[in-house]
């Protein structure tokens, strides 16, 4: 008994920081509907969810969420503990660890107010990015270029924006959010925007507006690009993303397309493409880093 007491009372002097959990810092940014931070759907965006499976199979860890913008996430990616649930690989290499990919996004394309239709063309027409931006008529708005690092935004575009920095038609504005606000269309302050297919309608639901928009393919851009997880280079990042790599069985790649589908209208061209690729083991030229 009193040696059960001795051992009572130095467990009690080892102190408790020993016990404490490691913590998983998410890095998360304003993209809808990938990760929403207001309105009736925050919280509630495809990867958001994504992010909660996530943490959900990891109850070992202590998990923080910190919602950033992109420059800051070049600073903070690096740092101990931090992780980002939902990143292409095309940006830090050296620094990072990336887990195997698990689902991906789909091409970028123009978006523009219904009322500028006759400017570019009918619905379901696919346009040419590279001729659009010859039309200095043609206003394009899109983020700040100048950190180079913005590049990485637009991976398969940013060529053609090139040859125009600096020129009056191709408008480069500073946002918290990793994207322009359709609203800009609206106010004619920007003829077009580039997006994703689920931009225009995640604006609409997430604001309760009328969707006054139209959505063109691009020739330019037929890529869809796969997405992982990645964590700092430490011996800790790297133990994460070993267990996450675990968790990508057929039945959760079955779940993170269900939660696409929550806000693609199940696009039927996207579940072929997802499905063939992790659940099919199908290799498509048009799936890229």
């Amino acid at each position: 008994m009193k040696k059960f007491s001795i051992l009572a009372f130095l467990l009690f002097l080892i102190p408790t920081s020993i016990y404490a959990k490691e913590t998983i810092k998410w890095l998360v940014w304003e993209l809808n509907p990938e990760f929403i931070n207001h309105g009736k759907e925050a919280r509630n965006g495809y990867a958001d969810k994504f992010l909660k499976r996530f943490i959900k199979n990891l109850p070992e860890y202590e998990h923080r969420i910190i919602w950033l913008n992109t420059k800051r996430w070049f600073r903070e990616s690096s740092k101990y503990g931090s992780c980002t649930p939902h990143i292409w690989k095309r940006f830090k290499l050296d620094d990072q660890y990336y887990s195997k990919p698990y689902t991906l996004t789909a091409p970028h394309g123009i978006l523009i107010h219904e009322k500028n239709i006759k400017k570019f063309g009918e619905e379901g027409d696919i346009l040419s990015l590279e001729e659009i931006l010859k039309n200095n008529s043609l206003t394009l708005t899109v983020p700040l270029f100048r950190y180079k690092e913005m590049a990485s935004r637009y991976p398969v575009l940013f060529k053609y924006f090139k040859p125009y920095l600096g020129k009056k038609h191709l408008k480069e504005v500073t946002t918290n959010a990793n994207e322009i606000n359709p609203k800009m269309l609206d106010k004619d302050r920007s003829d077009y925007l580039i997006a994703y297919p689920t931009t225009a309608q995640s604006y609409v639901r997430i604001n309760n507006v009328e969707n006054n928009y139209l959505f063109y393919s691009i020739k330019e851009d037929p890529f869809y690009k796969k997405i992982y997880v990645s964590c700092d280079k430490s011996d800790f990042g790297k133990e994460v993303i070993e267990k996450i790599n675990t968790m990508f069985t057929k039945e959760l790649h079955e779940e993170f397309l269900s939660y696409h589908e929550e806000w693609n209208n199940k696009n039927s061209q996207f579940r072929k493409k997802y499905r063939d690729y992790f659940i099919n083991g199908i290799e498509d030229e048009f799936i890229i880093q």
